[in-house]
């Protein structure tokens, strides 16, 4: 693949205002794709439990803000998997009620659009029998996650459905709403349906449907509501681990920090922070075991480390009204002599926003605790920097303005770190 170079523009010049405005439903999409990154056997999850919950739901008869919140839900329901080991445990048929539940109610229920679809989350395991009482909307995102919890990945999906099929019927009324079995017993027996759910294409189809209800809500977000959902991809990112809890606010915090010591405009501010925050968005697909070892990585590990730049480039572009912030998120760990990756990118096609989110991530990570050292001083950090600086691997003039600035610096990202240890410390307080 190839991309265009990006000449690097001299601190201050001008450029028009750059806003932040990605579309709702692209970017709820796309944290959709990250979340099943982790292991083939999650692959498309999301969207499938999405799939199935639609067509549930009208079946049903709900139809505007109502469907829209079931099938928003079903696209993020397992966001409080935080571990591999959690995910593939509900996967389990007769899985039930669990702290995953909770931890997805607590990281969605203040993002922007998704209040709603939280409380749906929040009880996405509860069976009928038992809880009759809850929304309907529980009750089909129940049944759906275990119609793709039945799904062999392995096998030709038509040659299952009945099995499939019978397995939730004999569960009416125990796990799920009679009602709800009945509908689906009229779903699933058209092969379309099956076809559809095995699909390659199964992301746009779930938007087909979204697209399909008069009262959706795929609005192009206003800068100050893309910047709180970034906000909260980057809890779903650090929340993971205790060791990178406050990383990406304090790299969002850096970035600014620089970009207006760089001279670059107040336009592209907010951009860059939002870049700060996305920066290591393809990590949901890396390991808690990886992140969190206390020793080197193996040369193994490092290759599934390094592809986390790569899923978020592909993960980000998809995101109208993100491009750029694509790349700058997903350069970060590229170098100006063209040693970095996953690209292997070097000199004027880095552009100047990638250079800064790569020195502020180098600086914030070097500065906070790591499973394997304890944070370094500012001044060393500095150092560290300098000497890749000198060896063609970073900006001279970022590294430079850092240097000139260190303490000030350091103070923003220790603030937006200390903010974010105490969302990480509360979110942990079921």
């Amino acid at each position: 693949m190839t991309e265009k170079a990006h000449p690097t523009p001299k601190p201050g010049a001008a450029h028009a205002p750059q806003a932040v405005n990605p579309k709702l439903y692209s970017l709820i999409l796309s944290v959709s794709d990250a979340l099943d990154l982790i292991s083939p056997e999650l692959a498309s999850h999301h969207k499938r439990v999405a799939y199935v919950a639609s067509h549930l739901s009208k079946a049903a008869g709900l139809g505007g803000e109502d469907l829209e919140n079931v099938v928003v839900a079903a696209l993020l329901h397992d966001a409080g998997g935080l571990t591999l080991k959690t995910k593939l445990q509900a996967l389990e048929f007769e899985h039930t009620h669990s702290q995953h539940e909770e931890y997805g109610y607590k990281l969605l229920k203040d993002a922007p659009s998704l209040g709603p679809a939280a409380a749906l989350v929040r009880r996405h395991h509860a069976w009928w029998g038992r809880e009759a009482h809850l929304p309907l909307g529980c009750h089909i995102l129940h049944l759906a996650d275990r119609v793709d919890a039945l799904v062999d990945k392995r096998r030709f999906v038509l040659d299952q459905a009945a099995d499939v099929t019978a397995a939730i019927a004999a569960k009416s009324g125990l796990m799920f709403e009679p009602r709800l079995v009945e509908l689906f017993r009229e779903i699933s027996s058209r092969e379309s349906f099956w076809f559809d759910l095995d699909s390659p294409r199964i992301g746009s189809l779930v938007l087909a449907e979204l697209a399909g209800n008069e009262d959706a809500r795929d609005i192009t977000l206003k800068t100050d509501t893309a910047l709180e959902f970034s906000r909260f991809i980057a809890q779903l990112i650090d929340f993971r681990s205790r060791f990178t809890a406050t990383h990406s606010s304090g790299v969002a915090a850096c970035c600014v920090a620089l970009a207006a010591r760089a001279g670059l405009p107040a336009g592209e501010l907010d951009l860059i922070r939002v870049a700060g925050y996305l920066h290591d968005l393809g990590k949901l697909a890396v390991p808690a075991e990886l992140i969190e070892k206390p020793g080197k990585l193996t040369v193994s590990e490092m290759n599934v480390m390094k592809s986390h730049t790569y899923l978020s480039y592909h993960i980000l572009t998809k995101v109208a009204g993100l491009e750029r912030v694509a790349v700058w998120a997903s350069f970060h760990h590229e170098r100006l002599n063209g040693t970095g990756y996953p690209f292997r990118k070097k000199g004027a096609e880095i552009p100047p926003q990638a250079r800064i989110i790569a020195v502020a991530d180098i600086f914030t990570a070097l500065t906070e605790d790591r499973p394997y050292r304890k944070a370094m001083a500012p001044k060393t950090a500095v150092a560290i920097l300098a000497d890749m600086a000198a060896h063609g691997l970073v900006d001279k003039e970022i590294v430079a303005g850092l240097a000139a600035g260190q303490g000030d610096i350091h103070d923003v990202g220790q603030q937006a770190q200390k903010r974010a240890l105490e969302q990480y410390r509360n979110f942990y307080r079921l």
